[in-house]
């Protein structure tokens, strides 16, 4: 077992028992479990930035803690009005909670309702449960700047320096012509990491968020390693003849550069500074060998884009770049609130059927109902697979934990060692990665908790009949109201991506025949194209399909590509002011006619405007990568 996450473990288990019981010493026992919520919520929203917004951020989690408070005081006097109202927050807090692109974070905050919900205060004792959520609301957040505090500048800082670090590394093996295998794992590595942090970046600008200048241009320089590491994965394989190799040793000085930035021992001017040196020797060159030339448009991109970020602010940078905020929210809610949408289909059936239970358990007054409750709450999942794979677990779990509940608790009979019991079982669950191990010491503290001056063979009975019977309906809901399954949806993404990489290519035809310049619609369809993919990638962690992995890698390719084209396009505009056709007309050729190897080289061989070529080569390769991405679906198609 690894020592330090013993170590890091224990001290956040103190911490945490030690909140607790500060949290019960000063808003009473009743509100406990109110502080268990809270102090759940702030871990598990850890993986979220919200401090880039402060104030915004806290105004926004103590609204929602203290709308979770009220609304649950509401709907415990009355079972009708229990049933809308739980409707309508638990369906707002999983939409609100449940991501397309990353882990769903909602289960603190539907347990704090429903632990209000069965934990009901008097109309005395509600401004008491008020202030408390107000305190879990400012914790969240208290915790957020204390953990996240610029966090993603120091994530930014140090995976550009490990990139650089194994960029260098490859070229090295590269040059040195030493093993293939190091170069590929070095390359992976590279790629997995880059693609993280700018994953991480984009997410600050989905929201509109504005972001330091200083990030802004980190992302510039993630975006321009990741190009590096593109090409010298498509070069690894092939002879790297003396020019290719003198250009390679340019490439790791001007890293060495980037490097000193990063550290900011050097400023950016320095680093435009050093990026003209490295295009004065490249542009000397007059190899045929086409990958000297990328390697040049990606320093070429990379000073473009510095130059922006120093002299416009982050708002204007971010408005060249991406898609306006109107445009960006419109899409957000047409692709959201439809049967095709992840966050619509699992809030409404996670509302639907937790408020049916909680309906039929007040209606009816079924003693210790309120489990059924908590394992529909728990059971019913974003999409099938895993609703169904949490089902079987839970049961599992629960039968075993309620053996050792049985075992534990007939020998022990004193309620403080009981007490001391459901802590240690606490600090041990966070060792379990698996939902089995997990569930069996949820189920032991539950029942432990609830077994304190109650008969606890009479509970047993009824967390087991009220376990199963809910882990049965949920299976039944996930199957039935409004079903995602995540390998059908995963699919449809893939087409719609393939789909959205002939759009891109067909407008960017169009704009650079007409003006040459970028307008928002073309960057609405790439953002869409960005999105879908970051969400195929993250369905595959579900998937684990070595087809997915590989489709996606091969988009990250495509846009790249792209990058470059829209680069060479615009250069070309600017020096051919009366837009030469015959390139267009060339383009059109080579993206819509069946034309073989040997005439496409003959083509460019005869091709004597270097800028002209690049994009002709551009435009080649943008075509080869849809053909192979669409190969690639067809397996999809068969495996998923």
């Amino acid at each position: 077992m690894d020592k330090k996450k013993v170590i890091s473990t224990t001290i956040m288990f103190l911490v945490i028992v030690a909140a607790i019981i500060g949290f019960k010493s000063i808003f009473g026992e009743i509100n406990t479990l109110v502080g268990v919520a809270g102090i759940t919520a702030a871990l598990s929203l850890l993986g979220t930035d919200y401090t880039i917004t402060p104030i915004k951020s806290t105004i926004y989690f103590v609204f929602i803690e203290v709308l979770l408070g009220v609304s649950s005081f509401l709907a415990s006097t009355n079972a009708f009005l229990g049933l809308v109202i739980t409707f309508a927050i638990i369906f707002f807090i999983l939409y609100q909670f449940t991501y397309n692109t990353k882990k769903p974070t909602y289960i603190a905050f539907t347990l704090g309702y429903f632990f209000m919900l069965y934990t009901p205060v008097s109309i005395n004792e509600l401004p008491t449960r008020l202030v408390s959520l107000i305190f879990c609301g400012l914790f969240i957040m208290t915790v957020q700047m204390i953990a996240n505090k610029n966090k993603l500048q120091k994530q930014s800082k140090v995976t550009i320096k490990t990139v650089i670090e194994s960029i260098n590394e490859e070229i090295v093996l590269m040059i040195n012509n030493d093993s293939i295998e190091s170069v590929n794992n070095l390359n992976s590595k590279t790629y997995d990491t880059l693609k993280e942090h700018i994953s991480d970046v984009y997410k600050r600008l989905d929201k509109n968020i504005e972001l330091p200048v200083s990030l802004i241009q980190s992302l510039f320089i993630c975006q321009f390693l990741e190009s590096v590491n593109l090409i010298l994965e498509e070069v690894k394989n092939n002879t790297i003849n003396e020019e290719f190799t003198y250009i390679l040793n340019k490439i790791k000085a001007l890293l060495c550069n980037i490097d000193e930035f990063i550290d900011r021992n050097i400023t950016v001017d320095d680093v435009i500074l050093k990026i003209d040196e490295f295009l004065i020797v490249s542009e000397k060159s007059n190899s045929k060998y086409y990958k000297i030339y990328e390697l040049q448009g990606c320093v070429s991109l990379l000073k473009e884009d510095l130059i922006l970020s120093k002299e416009k602010n982050s708002k204007e940078v971010c408005k060249k770049y991406f898609v306006s905020n109107a445009i960006d929210r419109l899409n957000d809610l047409k692709n959201n609130l439809n049967k095709d949408s992840l966050k619509f289909t699992f809030a409404f059936r996670g509302a639907l059927i937790t408020s049916i239970g909680v309906f039929v358990v007040a209606f009816f007054n079924i003693p210790h109902g309120k489990w059924l409750v908590f394992s529909l709450s728990s059971i019913v999942q974003p999409y099938l697979e895993s609703g169904q794979t949490k089902g079987r677990e839970r049961i599992l779990g629960t039968i075993i934990g309620l053996i050792i509940f049985e075992i534990l608790f007939s020998i022990v009979t004193d309620n403080s060692m009981r007490a001391f019991i459901i802590l240690i079982v606490g600090y041990i669950s966070n060792y379990q990665t698996e939902y089995k191990y997990q569930m069996i010491c949820t189920t032991i503290s539950a029942l432990g908790a609830a077994s304190i001056g109650n008969n606890i063979n009479e509970l047993s009975i009824s967390r087991i009949f009220f376990v199963l019977l809910g882990t049965i309906i949920a299976l039944y809901a996930n199957k039935v109201i409004l079903p995602y399954k995540m390998s059908d949806v995963t699919k449809n993404e893939v087409k719609n991506s393939l789909s959205l990489n002939e759009q891109i290519l067909a407008k960017l035809y169009n704009t650079g025949l007409v003006n040459g310049t970028i307008n928002d619609d073309l960057k609405d369809v790439i953002t869409q194209n960005i999105r879908l993919n970051k969400k195929i990638y993250f369905n595959n962690n579900i998937l684990l399909s070595d087809d997915l992995n590989e489709f996606v890698h091969k988009q990250h390719i495509f846009i790249n590509k792209l990058r470059f084209l829209v680069n060479n396009f615009k250069k070309y505009t600017n020096k051919n002011s009366s837009h030469n056709l015959v390139l267009f007309y060339d383009i059109d050729m080579l993206l819509n006619k069946d034309i073989s190897t040997k005439d496409i080289i003959d083509f460019l061989n005869n091709i004597d405007d270097r800028l002209s070529k690049l994009i002709l080569i551009n435009v080649l390769e943008l075509k080869e990568t849809i053909i192979e991405s669409k190969d690639i679906s067809k397996v999809i198609y068969k495996t998923l």
